[in-house]
């Protein structure tokens, strides 16, 4: 699964649904979690090959079986996604708002990010500029705060390896 979800970054979504696939004959024989994990990775894979179709319903087959709030988010942030993509602005907003708000109730800034953006590439198709820009300060100020914390971890890593070596 672990190969599968970089596919997409590397934009060859064919052998992440591929590597998705074979990892889900796997994941069924170890437990449903896994199961669900492997469908946001297909989902994210078909989205990135512009199936929005197949990526939806991966991705309400993963939220069925998950149990997981960070896998059970991300897959509604797959389906917000989806439905941005086949221009249904309504649907993707409602999958949005789920997945901020779960992702504010739960911390998790990398889907808290994504579901401003979503509602921000919404609301500028439905030229509400005003909410537009709302959300996209949000996702920038999100992005920000991740992206500090991501580096703020980094450094905290190189001072333990430095403290590691004297």
């Amino acid at each position: 699964n672990d190969l599968a979800s970089e596919y997409p970054i590397m934009k060859l979504p064919d052998s992440g649904i591929w590597c998705g696939f074979r990892a889900l004959k796997y994941a069924d024989k170890v437990n449903k979690e896994m199961v669900s994990s492997v469908y946001g990775t297909l989902g994210e894979n078909y989205i990135a090959k512009k199936d929005f179709d197949s990526a939806i319903i991966v991705s309400k087959k993963g939220i069925f079986l998950s149990e997981d709030a960070h896998t059970n988010t991300s897959l509604y942030g797959n389906i917000a996604l989806s439905f941005l993509g086949r221009h249904q602005y309504d649907s993707a907003m409602y999958y949005a708002e789920i997945t901020i708000f779960r992702s504010s109730q739960y911390g998790f800034n990398d889907q808290l990010q994504l579901g401003y953006e979503c509602l921000y590439q919404c609301y500028e198709q439905k030229r509400n500029t005003d909410s537009a820009f709302k959300y996209y300060r949000l996702a920038v100020q999100t992005r920000n705060e991740l992206f500090s914390s991501q580096k703020e971890k980094e450094i905290r890593a190189i001072n333990l390896r430095e403290q590691v070596r004297k």
